[in-house]
């Protein structure tokens, strides 16, 4: 089984990276890093769902959409 602290805790540090690079600008950057951090926040969910990660990760997932939007990448690169 997964380590559901471990999994939060690298959203958290993914999510802080993102910020980051959003604030300064850096599109391309703060979508990876929010990509991976809805990704294990997701994971942290599947294994954990009383952690009430989801409603962050998929907040997530909507700030990559809309930088996407933005940057012109379209949806369906990884």
């Amino acid at each position: 089984m997964a380590d559901v602290d471990k999994l939060i805790e690298d959203g958290v540090k993914f999510a802080t990276q993102a910020v980051a690079y959003d604030q300064n600008g850096d599109g391309k950057s703060s979508i990876f890093f929010y990509k991976e951090a809805a990704a294990a926040l997701l994971k942290a969910d599947s294994y954990d769902a009383s952690r009430n990660v989801r409603s962050k990760a998929m907040q997530y997932i909507e700030r990559v959409e809309f930088l996407r939007t933005q940057l012109g990448t379209g949806t369906n690169r990884k």
